[in-house]
């Protein structure tokens, strides 16, 4: 999402009288710009499989959630190990590169302390 879209996203919130209870930035999911506990929720919409370090990530999710914080996160998993010719950077854009089996997704979960 880039500065313009984040702007857009922002002006939208405003305009529907959400601009205090929404609002949208652009940043590394690994160093979220963000105090401790100041979330209520975390939505990670198709883009999990995109993050560099996934770990790094679920451990800001985890940083940034209040107490009864909660984490809604969809994305693509995988069966099994990805043929050759997936590994190149188009594979990656494509969100396919980095996706994870369903039992990693669940081992970033577990080792941040989400227990769903």
């Amino acid at each position: 999402m880039g500065n313009h879209n984040v702007e857009s996203a922002n002006q939208e919130a405003a305009a529907k009288g959400l601009g205090t209870r929404v609002r949208f930035e652009r940043a590394d999911a690994g160093l979220l710009p963000a105090p401790d506990g100041s979330f209520d929720a975390v939505i990670c919409e198709c883009a999990f499989c995109t993050f560099p370090n996934k770990t790094a990530a679920a451990n800001e999710f985890v940083r940034v959630l209040g107490p009864g914080g909660q984490v809604g996160l969809s994305d693509l998993t995988r069966v099994r190990v990805l043929p050759k010719g997936l590994d190149s950077l188009l594979a990656w854009v494509a969100c396919v590169r980095g996706c994870a089996t369903h039992r990693e997704l669940r081992s970033y979960s577990s080792r941040c302390g989400f227990n769903g």
